[in-house]
């Protein structure tokens, strides 16, 4: 009896698509990921969609200071990169200087205050909206992921995911009292030069009564992966002066 060889059958993979490419991420967000500056822009535009839906549902800033968006179904506010409104205004200076303690991967926590007592403002403090990063040395976390398509899928559905929650969360608080004031205030890495301080900042104390092992009440711990941030995480803090909707 001859023998014969048999072919053995090899599986296909079926191809993925993007979901950068077939919805309207490009409009939001850029679709080049593959070096660390186009990862750190891009980690730029999520944070300032962030803080933008921030503001915009707790009614800090005006209507007119806002851009209509929508990320495939989701509806964003971003800000105007050329808004009229004072505190508008100063708001997209101070996001440059974040941008630059971003960029030279100083930046450990972006926190977004907003406090009552414009004489003591860590005494009053009414939320606050805590965005963390991390760096891995400009090498992803996700490095391992051979298929682009794979790879800009995880960062579709991870930043989906996180501003879908950060709506949902800020959405659930009650509104902010009428007398209110904001603040940012940035923590940095151990090896920051100790004189660094982006422009528009100035050298402060540490938030009293607050760090890392304040009780969050929400949180959006989402991981995005990046080649200049590979974590951003979002913790949003409520001093009790309101308290979130259930439904």
């Amino acid at each position: 009896m001859s023998a014969c060889m048999q072919k053995r059958r090899v599986g296909v993979k079926p191809k993925v698509d993007s979901l950068m490419a077939t919805g309207n991420w490009s409009t939001n967000f850029p679709t080049k990921m593959s070096t660390e500056q186009e990862s750190c822009q891009f980690v730029k535009k999520l944070l300032t969609t962030a803080i933008s839906c921030v503001t915009y549902i707790r009614s800090i800033l005006p209507e007119e200071s806002y851009a209509n968006k929508d990320l495939d179904g989701i509806p964003i506010k971003v800000l105007r990169g050329k808004a009229t409104h004072p505190i508008a205004q100063a708001l997209a200076s101070s996001l440059k200087g974040v941008f630059d303690a971003l960029e030279k991967k100083y930046l450990k926590e972006f926190l977004f205050i907003i406090y009552l007592n414009q004489d003591d403002p860590d005494n009053s403090i009414h939320e606050i909206y805590n965005f963390s990063f991390s760096y891995d040395d400009g090498v992803t976390s996700m490095s391992d992921m051979r298929n682009k398509e794979q790879f800009h899928n995880t960062v579709y559905n991870s930043t989906s995911n996180l501003i879908r929650s950060l709506i949902t969360l800020t959405q659930s608080l009650e509104p902010i009292p009428d007398e209110a004031y904001m603040t940012i205030k940035l923590t940095y890495y151990e090896e920051t030069p100790a004189d660094y301080e982006p422009l528009g900042f100035r050298p402060a104390t540490c938030l009293r009564g607050w760090s890392t092992t304040t009780p969050w009440w929400g949180s959006t711990p989402t991981t995005i992966p990046s080649r200049s941030a590979s974590s951003f995480r979002i913790l949003i803090a409520n001093t009790g002066r309101t308290t979130p909707t259930t439904g």
